[in-house]
């Protein structure tokens, strides 16, 4: 979880420093949304897995993290479209 966590971290720092520098890369902007909202379910995913079947349950509020994580693929452009983004900017 770390190691997606600290990934995704990075493109929205390098995605963020391009905006400031006035050199926005629609490329960038793409894989640093992609790269946060497939990080966020896939931490909740596998801290329901640590769990186990606690973390289903209400009491600890893992189950909300998977249930706020989930739509943060599909607001501003679902995964698969981010993804048709990065392969049209690489030319493919």
């Amino acid at each position: 979880m770390k190691l997606r966590t600290e990934s995704a971290r990075l493109l929205l720092y390098r995605a963020c420093w391009e905006m400031d520098q006035g050199q926005a890369s629609t490329l960038s902007i793409t894989l640093s949304k992609l790269a946060v909202s497939e990080t966020a379910v896939a931490a909740a995913l596998d801290a329901i897995q640590i769990f186990g079947g606690r973390g289903y349950l209400r009491d600890h509020g893992i189950e909300a993290f998977l249930r706020d994580t989930v739509p943060s693929t599909i607001f501003s452009g679902t995964s698969d479209i981010q993804r048709l983004l990065v392969a049209e900017e690489l030319g493919l």
